[in-house]
């Protein structure tokens, strides 16, 4: 019964590595070595952590299963009135959100903002070039994401910094109250600014008269469609999302231009292979690690009762290693069928802004292969992971490289 079944501090995990704990931030840093035990050993894994028993599942079939069973791996883990978030709606919530603004997130109705993406990168691209180099992630892949999702919100774009500091602060709270993570102090109060200034960008957007997606939210709101909350919290929610998820999977590419040197020369000569390289870093280091569910009822996982009302997190990024459905899983290779990886989800709860984060990188992907020779990480500046918020994404927070342009 689940109720004995061991803690991971009780299991005899490899010297090398060590007990795998649940809310270890350098484990969040590279979990690979823990899942590939994990998947052989321990495939529904029971830890402890402060607020309770956590079970990961990390095996490919047992995920895929868990993501297509919604009645039994529900996605409401927390009081869903704290945050509307669409991570944490079930029926008839969920799908009644995500109608509210599918229609903007679809690959016909982003084309458009290809040529835009593309300068912007052009330019970030060329500031750092002529500097030598410098942090990718903050001076190429976060302003980068972050314009974009605010043109396809139609919101304003301020202060960079700012927005950072409220999405890292919306994050940890999002964490904290819903995902077991540490969380950060004052991040409840720096959320609800952070809905106070859209709330006031979307009042302003609607009475301008204009066909925004914040404009029609608002809208919806004022003719009772959607609650207040609802409202606010999609626009917080889907801005975090749009630019964090695409920020780390653009950084996780430049990591593995820098590892295979001969990428860059293949994907300027062929723009075919931009779509299957996006692919396949998502499967091999996607920016989603974890996935947070509560079972609504007694589940059957690889032999283990898990008991109804558990947290359960499953672990897309350990699913795309399994090499029982990806040989050489833990091998970076453009030329796989890699359609069957989940590192964007599965199912009802399928990243709604996976088309915009596919254009995005592959533009991201096309300039720089067209301006640059070569990239290769800094080693006298240490590379910082992203640490807490709600533990869920895996990549650098900050990486230096030096970069050598092409030759005019």
């Amino acid at each position: 019964m689940s109720s004995s079944h061991p803690y991971s501090h009780e299991l005899d995990w490899p010297e090398d590595i060590g007990p795998f704990d649940a809310v270890s931030f350098s484990i969040q840093a590279d979990p690979f070595p823990y899942y590939a035990w994990m998947r052989d050993n321990a495939p529904a894994l029971r830890t402890s952590t402060p607020s309770g028993d956590v079970w990961f599942l990390s095996r490919y079939e047992d995920i895929r299963q868990a993501f297509r069973s919604p009645k039994v791996f529900g996605s409401q883990v927390m009081d869903p009135y704290l945050l509307r978030f669409l991570t944490i709606l079930d029926s008839p919530d969920h799908p009644r959100l995500r109608r509210a603004v599918a229609p903007h997130f679809i690959p016909k109705s982003l084309e458009a903002l290809r040529p835009g993406v593309a300068a912007q990168a052009r330019q970030l691209l060329g500031d750092l070039a002529a500097a030598g180099g410098g942090d990718i992630v903050n001076g190429f892949a976060l302003p980068l994401t972050m314009k974009t999702i605010a043109s396809v919100l139609g919101l304003r774009f301020s202060e960079i910094d700012q927005l950072k500091e409220w999405s890292d602060a919306m994050s940890s709270y999002f964490g904290r109250v819903g995902r077991n993570a540490p969380g950060a102090a004052g991040d409840k109060e720096t959320t609800a600014e952070f809905f106070q200034f859209l709330e006031g960008e979307m009042k302003e957007a609607h009475a301008r008269g204009e066909e925004s997606l914040i404009a029609k939210l608002y809208g919806q709101y004022l003719s009772g469609d959607l609650t207040h909350d609802e409202a606010v919290h999609m626009v917080g929610f889907m801005f975090v999302a749009g630019h964090e998820t695409t920020t780390i999977i653009i950084a996780n590419l430049m990591t593995t231009l820098s590892e295979h040197p001969d990428l860059i020369v293949r994907l300027r000569g062929d723009d075919t292979l931009l779509a299957p390289c996006v692919e396949e870093q998502v499967r091999y280091r996607g920016t989603l690690q974890r996935v947070s569910r509560m079972t609504y009822e007694d589940a059957e996982v690889a032999g283990v009762t898990i008991p109804k009302g558990s947290f359960v997190k499953l672990l897309p990024g350990s699913a795309n290693r399994d090499r029982t459905v990806f040989d050489n899983a833990d091998m970076f290779d453009i030329g796989r069928d890699n359609a069957a990886h989940i590192g964007f989800g599965h199912g009802i709860h399928m990243c709604l802004g996976a088309p915009l984060a596919r254009l995005e990188a592959t533009a991201a992907l096309k300039e720089f292969s067209a301006v640059m020779d070569g990239i290769a990480i800094d080693r006298s500046k240490p590379i910082i992971y992203v640490e807490g918020g709600n533990m869920a994404n895996s990549g650098p927070s900050s990486m230096h490289v030096k970069l050598e342009p092409r030759a005019a």
